[in-house]
């Protein structure tokens, strides 16, 4: 996040050479990209760019905030053969490597990469110590905000109808998330108002889907929605919902049935090798209309 700010930073500051207004830098952000746009929007920090993208991430979501973990750099060090309890020496340890190496083993041993929020100190610059919108920063903001129509389609891809046996306790098991106080209760609401009286089977596979997608990420997306509207901002929201051959990560698995998945809005707006280059006339006409609308908000607002 503060390699992020030094970004922000060098654009700010070197934008006018490219033929480009400091005054009009707008930040896009898909997922965890998502995420650290708000964060900087809830940051210490100045405020870096004048209008924001935010595509299906919050803060808010299970695993993009967490306690720090001090045990990361001794674990990478020993991993390079640095066998040692004393931080500073782990640290200075691992930046004498190649990043790409560090990256790379880092990728390897740890599953997630949780953001914390920092302790001050006196002379150190912090990136966030809070999570709460800014209200200098977003007031007046012109903002992009959204989701897709099945989120978390992928939990579901590959589980065949054995699979679901497994899943008896999912409103239970994913409600506990929000530590509720009457969590059997709230998950019986849910649970008939996704499902009604079905059992949970494939048959169910489109409500479950729709649940895990509202649980997980949509609800957090309409809070912060909420909170960016009561603290002045211009919100555009959206929803992409469009199927065809260049949703990212449906195309990507293979996975031919439901709405659009997490990520998949961004094969129409940009161009990657694991997609068809050829398009057809309904993909032509959704990449002609994202990618417009999307450059003309950058552009005018």
């Amino acid at each position: 996040m503060k390699d992020q700010v030094m970004a922000f930073r060098w654009i700010r500051d070197n934008i006018a050479a490219f033929g480009g207004d400091k005054e009009r830098i707008t930040a896009f952000g898909c997922s965890a990209g998502a995420v650290s746009i708000e964060l900087h929007l809830s940051s210490n920090q100045e405020r870096l760019f004048n209008q924001a993208i935010i595509e299906s991430g919050s803060p808010d979501m299970k695993g993009a905030l967490a306690s720090a973990n001090r045990s990361y750099p001794f674990i990478l060090a020993k991993h390079f053969g640095y066998n040692t309890t004393d931080l500073t020496e782990a640290l200075d340890n691992l930046a004498k490597l190649d990043p790409l190496t560090v990256v790379k083993a880092s990728s390897d041993i740890f599953d997630e990469y949780p953001i914390c929020m920092e302790k001050q100190f006196e002379g150190v610059e912090n990136f966030i110590t809070h999570l709460e919108f800014n209200k200098t920063k977003v007031q007046a903001m012109n903002i992009i905000i959204g989701y897709n129509s099945q989120e978390l389609i992928m939990e579901y891809a590959k589980r065949q109808a054995k699979d679901y046996v497994k899943l008896q306790n999912i409103f239970n098991e994913t409600l506990e998330y929000f530590k509720l106080e009457n969590l059997h209760e709230v998950a019986r609401l849910m649970r008939n108002f996704y499902i009604g009286y079905e059992d949970v089977s494939i048959k169910v596979r489109n409500e479950l889907i729709n649940f895990n997608s509202d649980a997980q990420i949509i609800n957090y997306v309409w809070r912060d929605m909420n909170k960016l509207i009561s603290k002045g901002s211009n919100i555009y929201n959206y929803i992409f919902a469009y199927t065809g051959k260049r949703n990212f990560v449906k195309s990507r698995n293979n996975v031919t049935f439901g709405g659009a998945s997490h990520a998949d809005e961004i094969g129409y707006l940009f161009d990657m090798s694991v997609l068809n280059a050829r398009l057809d006339k309904n993909d032509s006409l959704i990449v002609d209309r994202m990618t417009t609308m999307w450059t003309n908000f950058a552009k005018y607002g």
